[in-house]
């Protein structure tokens, strides 16, 4: 006799709001099922589109149907390049930017975790960063690693984009600190605890 019951889809996100960044979605494979690169507003100040955002959201939502999906959205400081100074403007648009992903996950009660980089890169297990190494190689090595099925360069990019390779980190963090539960949908869980990672970790 045949089951009428159907597998519960169970997506994981990430999103690098930064200006360069990206939205990257896994399923229980660690196989990439969603990516996107959020366009820009055409009024010059280097946010993105809110429309564009929320019809991506929606998107990831309905693949989920009735199953669950649940985010990392990085929640990282303004940090200027060696030697520059960042601008009051850029330090607002980034506010922007976060806040706007952020508000557009909690009105679609899509469930999420804010999370510090420096939190997922330890609970990842990032090594030690080298004398002269970008994070962001870090983070592209780890994504090609572990992330199947990602398309670094889509498009006709010549250079790997490092939006994309931290969005597919925050989704593997996002696996590794959610626990589901059947009977709430749409709880927006706190911050996991460094314990709750280093249990996990060692289950895995």
């Amino acid at each position: 006799m045949e089951s009428n019951q159907v597998a519960l889809v169970r997506l994981r996100g990430g999103i690098d709001n930064g200006r360069k960044g990206a939205i990257v979605v896994i399923d229980e494979s660690r196989d990439v099922v969603f990516s996107f690169l959020p366009k820009e507003v055409k009024d010059g100040q280097s946010i993105h589109d809110a429309d564009s955002i929320a019809q991506a959201l929606s998107t990831v939502r309905a693949m989920a149907d009735r199953g669950h999906v649940f985010f990392a959205l990085e929640k990282s400081y303004v940090m200027p390049a060696p030697g520059m100074r960042t601008s009051p403007k850029a330090s607002f648009n980034y506010g922007r930017m976060y806040e706007c992903y952020r508000q557009t996950l909690v009105l679609m009660r899509i469930p999420f975790v804010e999370v510090h980089p420096a939190r997922w890169q330890h609970a990842l297990g990032f090594p030690k960063k080298q004398e002269g190494e970008h994070q962001k190689a870090r983070a592209t090595a780890m994504a090609k690693k572990m992330v199947g099925k990602i398309d670094l360069m889509p498009g006709r990019r010549r250079i790997e984009h490092d939006g994309l390779a931290d969005a597919a980190c925050l989704a593997l963090y996002a696996e590794l600190v959610k626990h589901f539960d059947e009977d709430i949908v749409y709880e927006i869980p706190k911050y996991p605890s460094r314990k709750m990672e280093k249990k996990v970790r060692a289950k895995r």
